[in-house]
């Protein structure tokens, strides 16, 4: 402290660190603040002078150091309780991890304390940084930080906002690089170089169309990489007329004609888009799509492998005439849902850059954005023939695995559905033997007893579709026979799920497909070798078996049609079962047990039977972190360019400016192993007592310690010029000791090295 009657002692290495503090703050602050539209500069800028002004007094004090430290912590921890401000961190905190999940609304409520709190923080730790002579790494790192903030939210104007911090950045180089230069001088000329600059910058603007599509591109797969947590557009059948009645199965279809897409591939095949699992009586919905995966992430492989059916069936079970890879290209001819049109078993997908593919566990593959013209993937995929002779003895020998997979999301029946199903699905299937016979059976079943019609009457809101249709209407297109298909299959132990999508039928391999070729389809799951695909949709006309397009069924869904069973009718007009069935639950009755009346009922939460056009929140526990991996991602790069920056070696090649400068680089990171290895030089030793105090641990290294100590004596008292060989004995000195060191003693070197540098190497220490 200055006595009574003197100047106060403010020199301008004590001002220098403040104030860059200052500067750091507010220039890493305000452009995130403005890029979350939170106008609360002026707390920001307040709490960054008070660190510094608080940083100032510290700077100053001299020894009186720790009692200003220890006063102004219980000073601000007294204030943050008297005002109720500690009561509110945690949830700052809460608005924190929101902000950067992509929500920015709780954060509002918390914006002139957070504001404050960031400016005090991150200005206090550019007064430490600055304070050090290696400290432009770190103050890099944390500037990035907040380039890359900035960049990912979309935000292109404002960048003076970043001027103080490059200014700090700028004045933080030069003296890491010359700190003879005074600091106040490089401050100046940093202030004028950037000012300079942005006065120029719209006047000698230069811009590539090419490379700012590049660049915007880059950005684009960056953050749909790692921080996809928005909400997508699902596609539903819906947009192509086949569900009019939008929130439930059912009615007249009104096909709304347009061009979809244009497949090139080898054989007919179905493209798989929304996948259900859940029926309630009257519709659809996906109650396991709420997790998404990066479809090319290494650590989701296993997922991935588990949900797309990859690896099943294994070993002899996988025949490869039956699994034999066939390409496929698709290029879309309009604009569509996020999701991605693909065959069961989908492998080698291809994306461009501005495509990022993801999967969900329903095994619905997307991207991150809308669908559009012109768009491009291709991918590989087998197509299983149920027709295949092969086949029935693959899934015999793919069921020995014993695999035992918890299928009840695939087996649920509401109550609704009507006895009289049960009691059909049970008689339809009492001949069969396996699983496989069981589809088969029911789904010839219902080709050969229910007529296919665009124009089926609207069911009745309070009965379930499914007992509706197989016992009243009898009649109906794609989407009928496909829930009853996986009501029945559930009935029978079976484990099914509903699919929304289009068949692609290749004329010289290549399909035009329309929303006339949207269809629906059910997926069955068998034991140890994974989902095949059954459509139970009948022909329209002779032929063959039709898909709401009026063509055949690809070659996965052909197959002789089997009889009937002995108590079904088989005299080929469309009817009922055998028994004449018994009327359907009362409206009384249907409204008691209808999910839609159940307040518990679970909903669909991303991907579910929603309109085209209608975006669904994804869940938030998913990917909700992703934006926080922006900050251990820079930190981490940050702290590995402060060790390689801080090295010896390097300082020796990039920040000494002779051999005396070179040689004090290598005998600083000599005291500082030599420290981490338990031997402390104190300040009143000569550099040959510290080589003989050093001996005793480091015995191997005598030679080298006591010629570096002779050097070192005769470079920084006897005023020897320092020379290339003095600076190599120095370095092969290091070496010796850093390699005699014990592993403990090298981490506590390097962590030291990283955080505080070599120190100054303009003298002998």
């Amino acid at each position: 402290m200055p006595k009574k009657g003197e100047r106060f002692p403010l020199a301008s290495s004590q001002l220098w660190p403040p104030l860059a503090g200052v500067l750091l703050s507010v220039g890493v602050i305000l452009p995130v603040l403005r890029s979350i539209s939170m106008d609360t500069y002026l707390s920001a800028v307040l709490g960054s002078v008070a660190a510094g002004a608080l940083c100032l007094l510290w700077a100053v004090w001299g020894k009186g150091r720790k009692l200003f430290w220890f006063g102004g912590v219980a000073l601000v921890l007294f204030i943050l309780l008297i005002t109720g401000f500690s009561a509110r961190l945690g949830g700052m905190l809460d608005a924190g991890i929101n902000l950067f999940r992509g929500n920015t609304a709780p954060m509002k409520s918390y914006a002139p304390e957070a504001a404050l709190l960031a400016g005090f923080v991150f200005s206090a730790l550019g007064f430490s940084l600055a304070k050090q002579s290696a400290g432009f790494y770190p103050a890099l790192s944390l500037t990035m930080i907040s380039v890359l903030f900035v960049w990912f939210s979309g935000v292109r104007d404002g960048l003076w906002f970043f001027m103080p911090a490059v200014v700090v950045l700028l004045a933080l180089y030069a003296h890491t690089t010359a700190d003879r230069t005074p600091q106040p001088k490089t401050l100046i000329v940093a202030s004028l170089i950037v000012s300079a600059a942005l006065l120029l910058t719209p006047s000698l603007r230069f811009t590539s169309a090419r490379l700012e599509r590049f660049a915007e591109t880059l950005r684009n797969y960056i953050t749909d990489t790692f921080f996809f947590t928005e909400p997508r557009t699902v596609y539903s059948i819906q947009a192509d007329g086949y569900k009019p009645l939008e929130t439930r199965l059912g009615g007249p279809a009104e096909i709304r004609e347009r061009p979809v897409m244009t497949v090139q591939a080898p054989r007919s095949m179905l493209l798989r888009g929304a996948i259900y699992n859940e029926y309630n009586g009257l519709s659809w919905g996906d109650t396991l799509s709420a997790r998404r995966y990066l479809f090319a992430d290494f650590r989701n492989r296993n997922i991935r492998a588990n949900t797309l059916d990859e690896k099943r069936p294994a070993g002899n079970a996988r025949d490869p005439g039956t699994f034999e890879l066939l390409p496929v290209q698709i290029t879309m001819q309009s604009d569509s849902a996020s999701t991605l049109f693909v065959p069961l078993r989908t492998e080698q997908l291809t994306t461009p850059l501005e495509l990022v593919p993801y999967f969900n566990t329903s095994s619905e593959l997307f991207v991150t954005r809308n669908l559009m013209a012109t768009d491009t993937y291709s991918l590989m995929a087998p197509v299983v023939a149920l027709d295949d002779p092969r086949l029935p003895g693959q899934l015999a020998t793919a069921a020995l695995a014993n695999e035992h997979r918890d299928m009840s999301d695939y087996l649920r029946v509401p109550e609704a559905v009507a006895r009289e199903v049960y009691d059909l699905a049970l008689r339809v299937t009492r001949d069969a033997s396996t699983d496989f016979e069981k589809a088969l059976a029911l789904r010839e079943h219902l080709r050969r007893n229910y007529a296919y019609t665009l124009s089926p009457e609207v069911p009745p809101h309070n009965q379930d579709f499914v007992s509706y249709f197989l016992l009243c209407e009898k009649q109906g297109y794609c989407t009928y026979f496909a829930s009853a298909m996986a009501v029945m299959g559930r009935i029978v132990g079976l484990p099914t799920r509903y699919v929304e999508g289009y068949l692609a039928e290749p004329s010289a391999g290549t399909a035009h497909v329309t929303s006339r070729n949207a269809h629906a389809w059910t997926e069955v799951y068998f034991d140890g070798f994974g989902w095949i695909s059954f459509d139970a949709t009948p022909p329209r006309n002779t032929g063959g078996p039709r898909t709401d397009n009026g063509g055949p069924t690809p070659d996965e869904q052909s197959l002789p049609p089997s009889p009937p069973p002995d108590d079904l009718p088989d005299d080929g007009q469309t009817g009922s079962p055998e028994d004449e069935p018994t009327p359907s639950p009362s409206p009384d009755d249907s409204d008691a047990t209808l999910p839609q009346d159940n307040p518990n009922q679970q909903q669909n939460t991303d991907d579910g039977p929603q309109p085209p056009e209608e975006n669904i929140a994804s869940n938030p526990d998913d990917n909700g972190h992703a934006w926080l991996w922006l900050f251990p991602l820079a930190l981490i790069c940050g702290v590995l360019a402060r060790e390689y920056f801080t090295r010896p070696g390097t300082v020796s090649a990039r920040n000494a400016k002779d051999d005396g400068e070179r040689l004090m680089a290598w005998y600083r990171a000599l005291l500082g192993i030599l420290s981490a290895s338990g031997f402390t030089p104190q300040k009143q030793d000569s550099p040959g007592a510290v080589a003989y105090r050093a001996l005793d641990r480091f015995p191997d290294t005598r030679s080298g310690l006591l010629a570096l100590a002779h050097t070192i004596t005769r470079y920084g008292y006897g005023r020897a010029e320092a020379t290339p060989a003095m600076v190599e004995e120095a370095r092969s000195c290091y070496r010796a000791v850093f390699g005699s060191a014990p592993f403990p003693a090298k981490t506590v070197w390097t962590a030291r090295r990283t955080v505080f540098g070599l120190g100054s190497l303009k003298k002998v220490p």
